[in-house]
């Protein structure tokens, strides 16, 4: 579609320069693009242009006798408005997303998508980048996909985080679509982070000693709350009218910091959780889970039992793992990390124009899990 665009701005189809077709000067733009978009330049000088546009047709085993990149330059700017000025010798692409594919088709085609994903997957700004990556990959993108899901896991240091992920993996009952298990492995992460919520918005459920999942109110538990909700409703857990009440809840916690607000998140995963119809968790703890949540209830209605007993009965009935220490500021980060980073997967997924249900299976299976 570029390239077509490209050549209807040219008078008669002409190049703008002798020995500059069309895919040879998108070659050569995107070679301008792609090393600019690593170094955060998003503008460049007229001579920058001009020595790049040079450098790059004296390269070629065809090179013109005589070479103007200034000529040249004022030519696509002029002909076809790829490249524009922004002000006195200031230029730049056209457009934000036209500098991001280049960059894209220049990291493809030269062979280095999966060097450039490692090394940015956690940056925000490569998103739109690394969603062109994957619908540029031919004959499909599962090996980069996969790269993204190895390299998501690989980044998680954090023991306790590990811990939770594990005990995710453990407990949750592992259906006959890797999709569906890694959608009820992020619904147990959300379970995990909603205990945590609770016990921090109570300095009496807050548990004292080394053994303790729980520390201090951070905020990066709520993101992380947050997010593996939106991920569980992404990879389609279970019906979603309850999952959005609880997305809507958590985003009211900031305005709401009590208790009950934290234990109504709660309740609503675990009642998603124990509905034996979806079969989140092993059959062996489903029972004994079930009644749990339902003393939850109890408790928000008629405030009895304890919250302490209730949520202990809770993690009782998941074989909710012990730790070593608190979790820390630096381990939800890494959680927020992962959950943002395995998002941007299945971003990609839904960007690519082609995955095989072998890779996809094989990218799911090491979804959210070390």
């Amino acid at each position: 579609l570029l390239e077509r665009w490209a050549a209807s701005k040219r008078v008669h189809g002409e190049p703008v320069a002798p020995g500059l077709s069309t895919k040879r000067e998108l070659l050569m733009l995107e070679g301008i693009a792609g090393p600019a978009y690593e170094r955060e330049q998003y503008f460049f000088t007229a001579q920058e242009l001009a020595t790049a546009i040079e450098d790059f047709l004296r390269s070629g085993a065809d090179r013109p006798t005589r070479i103007d990149g200034r000529k040249v330059l004022e030519e696509i700017e002029r002909r076809q408005g790829l490249l524009v000025q922004r002000a006195q010798d200031k230029y730049s692409f056209s457009h934000l997303t036209l500098h991001e594919y280049l960059a894209a088709s220049h990291y493809y085609k030269s062979g280095r998508s999966e060097d450039v994903v490692k090394k940015t997957l956690t940056n925000q700004r490569w998103r739109e980048v690394h969603l062109l990556l994957a619908g540029l990959h031919e004959p499909d993108a599962d090996h980069f996909l996969l790269t993204m899901t190895t390299e998501t896991a690989e980044q998680v240091t954090s023991k306790s985080l590990k811990s939770i992920l594990s005990w995710t993996n453990r407990i949750a009952e592992h259906d006959r679509s890797p999709k569906q298990t890694a959608a009820r492995r992020a619904l147990l992460t959300a379970f995990a982070l909603a205990l945590a919520r609770a016990r921090t918005r109570d300095p009496g459920l807050a548990r004292a000693g080394t053994d303790s999942f729980y520390s201090a109110i951070d905020p990066n538990l709520d993101r992380a709350l947050e997010l593996s909700i939106r991920l569980a409703l992404e990879l389609d857990v279970a019906p979603s009218f309850y999952l959005n009440h609880a997305l809507g809840v958590v985003q009211d916690l900031d305005i709401d910091k009590t208790l009950d607000r934290a234990l109504n998140v709660l309740l609503v995963l675990s009642s998603n959780i124990a509905k034996g119809g979806y079969s989140i968790i092993t059959a062996r703890r489903s029972a004994e889970f079930e009644k749990a949540s339902k003393n939850l209830d109890r408790y928000l209605t008629i405030r009895g039992p304890s919250a302490n007993e209730v949520l202990e009965e809770l993690e009782k009935a998941v074989d909710f793992p012990q730790m070593n220490r608190p979790f820390s500021e630096s381990d939800t980060e890494q959680c927020v990390r992962l959950l943002n980073c395995t998002r941007r997967i299945v971003e990609c997924y839904e960007a690519a124009e082609r995955v095989t249900q072998t890779g996809w299976d094989r990218v799911c299976e090491r979804m959210i899990s070390v």
